[in-house]
């Protein structure tokens, strides 16, 4: 089989690109991206479409969205293959909704789709069912080798298994055992099994059974209790009828009673009428009485009590209102023997406390400072101050005060500034000097564009806008540097005519400073100091004068804030009528005197809040009252009394009228009680014909034949009919029921007998399934142990040839799991704990010798997608020398995007199709 020409019409990145392919090795090469793996699905696509295997229903893999054009609304292509002498071609429709696949006779145009396998679930014909002969799995395991993809995937070795089986069982993969396995499989399926009762016609055989078998045992109890239900009812019946009877005969004794007493309820029904007759006429004479209301006569008594408590609380208010009075105008006497405290504030008394103080420690102070005064006067008197330095006292301080002027114009920053103003000033300079250059460069370009425009292209001026702007630019900044460099010239200039009045002034403070140690006959400070300090100590008496009027000037002025204090406080003394000495006495005095002017004052404050409170009390009190009074009397008026008393009395006929007529209402209730919804003129008919028997007969009777005990037995004996009545119909209507809503259990019978009958039926199908299955499966087993060895031998061929002899024996399980024989102790290695090239090489090996084994001589393409990249240089070479030898007897497509493989081809010189994609 050759795949011969590729066209994608639009297919991932490509639109309406062809490839021509040969025969033998093609080597299509292409760098990152260049669409080599999107060629690599389009195959796959063509041959399989892009749909999930083994789904019942049609779904898409990822790779559907991987490839579909996102700049076209087509997504199609066409596949040519040659297979023996006949061309095939596969055009493909890959678009959801419009998915189509047509297979053509490329020679002659003939529509062959016919000819290939129709899959039920994709709704498509499989172009690779009839010459590719592989399914995806095993395609994309085998024939095509992805990127980093030699690794095979676990869904292989159930694929491969069941190749080896149809191949050793028919050597011919048209009839596929996978198949028959499946359609046995799908035929017990469809059977199905006890538990599945919902999706299994065995299942729902069964199911129906158990219904059948429960509903069966469910009957004959229903018919059991049909039987007991009947045997009940008779008894039921025959039990009933003798309860009629007997209440026929209590019916017959009960009306002889009812006959006598009746005679005797006509005569108490007339002795009721007769009273009920003298009673309404009472009634007639109290009626006027009837609207009396008894909750106003309750309501006026409580009026009563309330007007005589009102009253006594208006006197006892009043009487604590006097007495307020009384204890205000006290107080308020009190108060005006305290009076002159009217215009003071609290903060006036407590200044008087601490003004006091103040006073007492100022007079303190002015005894410390007198016995001060005598101290220095003592000293004073002992000794006499001589002047024997010619006023050094000044000329010292006059000299540290011009020392310290010339250290402050020597250390002023007058000389830091003129450095700093020097600097800034050649800093300026050099910026200035190169604008300049700037300015001369950018006239220079702008000449030359100029130059270059008029001679060769006019739009060449247009560039003249740059240098012309930086020459704008350059001119302003220049007057800028300019403006400042003068500006720094004139600073320097001043600072530097500073600093030489600075150092006259300082020569000037030199030479003064020495005129006054020559004064002094010093040649140093040191010298001056010292002298200075011997005038001090001969001069501490001079400073005890000094002290001494200090002293005294302190004393003056104390004397005057004394003076002021006790002005202040006399005040205070005086409005008190307290004319004695200043004193703490006299003070707390003053101050507990305005304490309790004020304790008075709150309480006068509180009296007449009281007072207030009490008066609004008192009118409120009055006016309850006089409500109260009017209410009283108005109840009274309403029910027509003059006062209380005649109130009670009429009450009291009222109540009399309710006694009346309540007792009429009873009498009347009881006449109608003993008529019992008859008029006394039918009762006296009625008891007509029993008048003539005494009613002491009638007790008589009614001891004899107590009628209480007849009704009752009459009552017990209606409830036990009645609920015979009903025991009777209910089992009547639960006979009725259970034969009415149950099948007869003969047509339960037979149903159960045809349905145990299909499903001994199903039974012996599926055993028969079970037993072809499973014998199937054993010579399955037997086959694939057989074919084991030789694909264990094809494999060992393979890998001894690509590992140039290093490897030459494998062992390949039933699940594809590969172990190789070391060369040199003949144990077996697990591959996975070799090199990565290695692992590759062992994987492509088992790959093509599955193929070999699967499809025989049907040599199919082999398709690569940079397979080697693990590879190196050697390992390289020997797999490609191994494909150059295969693609005699087959077609290999092998994508790269490295040109090693080239390189390696040419050097082996050797003929191969070579393609380039970009």
């Amino acid at each position: 089989m050759i795949i011969e020409e590729l066209i994608l019409s639009a297919f991932g990145k490509f639109k309406g690109k062809h490839l021509k392919l040969k025969d033998g090795l093609n080597v299509i090469y292409g760098n990152n991206e260049a669409g080599k793996t999107t060629i690599h699905k389009f195959i796959e696509g063509m041959f399989y479409g892009f749909f999930k295997p083994y789904t019942k229903r049609k779904l898409y893999t990822d790779d559907y969205h991987k490839y579909l054009p996102w700049d076209c609304n087509e997504y199609k292509g066409i596949l040519k293959y040659r297979y023996k002498d006949s061309i095939y071609r596969i055009e493909r429709n890959f678009m959801k909704r419009n998915d189509e696949v047509k297979i053509y006779d490329d020679k002659t145009g003939e529509d062959v789709t016919h000819m290939f396998e129709y899959d039920n679930v994709t709704r498509l014909h499989n172009p690779a069912s009839l010459h590719l002969g592989l399914n995806s799995i095993v395609y994309n395991n085998t024939v095509s080798i992805k990127q980093l993809g030699n690794k095979t995937e676990e869904s292989l070795a159930k694929e491969v298994k069941d190749s080896l089986i149809n191949l050793g069982g028919s050597l011919d993969e048209d009839i596929s055992i996978k198949r028959v396995l499946e359609r046995l499989d799908k035929k017990i399926e469809d059977i199905g099994t006890e538990n599945r009762i919902k999706t299994s016609p065995y299942g729902k055989l069964v199911n129906d059974l158990n219904k059948l078998y429960e509903k069966r045992d469910e009957t004959r109890k229903i018919y059991d209790n049909i039987k007991i239900y009947q045997e009940r009812l008779n008894i039921v019946s025959k039990e009933l009828d003798s309860l009629l009877s007997k209440r026929d005969k209590v019916k017959d004794k009960v009306s002889l009673i009812d006959g006598l007493k009746t005679k005797k309820r006509y005569l108490e029904g007339k002795k009721l009428y007769d009273e009920i007759e003298k009673l309404k006429e009472e009634i007639l004479k109290l009626e006027e009485y009837k609207n009396i209301n008894g909750d106003d006569y309750t309501e006026t008594l409580r009026l009563d009590d309330r007007i005589k408590e009102l009253e006594k609380n208006l006197n006892e208010a009043k009487k604590e209102h006097n007495n307020l009075l009384d204890g205000l105008n006290d107080i308020e006497k009190e108060i005006e023997k305290l009076k002159y405290f009217e215009d003071i504030e609290d903060d006036e008394i407590d200044n008087v406390m601490s003004n006091f103080n103040i006073l007492m420690e100022k007079e303190e102070k002015v005894k410390s400072i007198d016995e001060e005064i005598k101290k220095y006067k003592e000293e004073l008197d002992k000794t006499n101050c001589k002047k024997e330095f010619n006023n050094i006292e000044k000329d010292f301080y006059e000299h540290e005060a011009k020392e310290e002027e010339r250290n402050k114009l020597i250390y002023s920053k007058n000389e830091s500034k003129n450095i700093l103003l020097e600097s800034k000033l050649g800093e300026k300079k050099r910026s200035l000097k190169r604008l300049n250059i700037f300015v001369g460069v950018s006239g220079i370009g702008m000449i030359l564009l100029s130059i270059l425009g008029f001679l060769i292209n006019p739009l060449i001026l247009t560039a003249n806008i740059i240098p012309l702007g930086t020459l704008l630019y350059s001119i302003v900044k220049s007057k800028t540097l300019k403006s400042d460099i003068n500006s720094l010239v004139k600073q320097v200039e001043e600072t530097k005519k500073r600093k030489y009045e600075i150092e006259q002034k300082v020569n000037k403070l030199e030479e003064e400073m020495k005129n006054i140690l020559r004064k002094h006959g010093c040649l140093s400070k040191a010298e001056l100091t010292r002298k200075f300090n011997e005038y001090n100590r001969n001069n501490n008496l001079q400073n005890n004068i000094t002290i001494i009027k200090r002293l005294e000037n302190q004393k003056k002025e104390l004397g005057k804030e004394i003076e002021n204090l006790k002005g202040f406080i006399n005040k205070y003394l005086t409005l008190v009528g307290l004319k004695e000495e200043i004193n703490l006495e006299n003070i707390m005095q003053v101050r507990n005197m305005y304490k309790e002017y004020t304790k008075l004052k709150n309480r006068k404050t509180q009296i007449i809040e009281a007072k207030e409170k009490l008066s609004k009390s008192v009118e409120e009190i009055n006016q309850k009252h006089l409500d109260t009074k009017e209410k009283y009397k108005e109840i009274i008026s309403k029910n027509k009394s003059k006062n209380i008393q005649e109130f009670k009395e009429k009450l009291n006929k009222k109540n009399r009228y309710i006694e009346i007529c309540q007792s009429l209402k009873n009498k009347e209730e009881l006449l109608n009680r003993v008529l019992d919804n008859e008029d006394l003129e039918t009762l006296e008919h009625r008891a007509k014909e029993f008048m003539d028997i005494d009613t002491k007969d009638i007790e008589e009777l009614d001891e004899e034949l107590d009628r209480e005990f007849f009704i009752n037995k009459l009552e017990e004996l209606e409830r036990e009919i009645s609920r015979q009545k009903e025991e009777k119909t209910r089992l009547e209507e639960k006979i009725k029921n259970l034969t009415s809503n149950t099948e007869p259990l003969v047509d339960i019978e037979e149903e159960i007998i045809r349905k145990t009958k299909l499903k001994r039926d199903f039974e012996r199908k599926i055993k028969a399934l079970n037993i072809a299955r499973d014998t199937i499966n054993r010579i399955s087993k037997e086959i694939q142990s057989d074919f084991a060895p030789k694909l264990n031998k094809k494999v060992g061929t393979i890998i001894e040839k690509i590992t140039n002899g290093k490897y030459n024996e494998v062992k390949i399980t039933d699940s594809i799991d590969i172990k190789a024989v070391n060369p040199h102790g003949a144990n077996l290695i697990d591959i996975e704990k070799l090199s990565g090239g290695t692992i590759d090489q062992f994987y492509f090996a088992t790959r093509f010798g599955i193929i070999d084994i699967i499809r025989g001589d049907n040599n199919l393409p082999l398709i690569l997608d940079d397979c080697f990249v693990q590879y190196d240089n050697k390992r390289l070479y020997n797999i490609l020398s191994f494909l150059i030898k295969e693609s005699n007897k087959r077609q290999i497509i092998l994508f790269t995007c490295h040109k090693r493989e080239k390189e390696v081809l040419d050097k082996i010189n050797t003929d191969y199709n070579f393609i380039e994609i970009g």
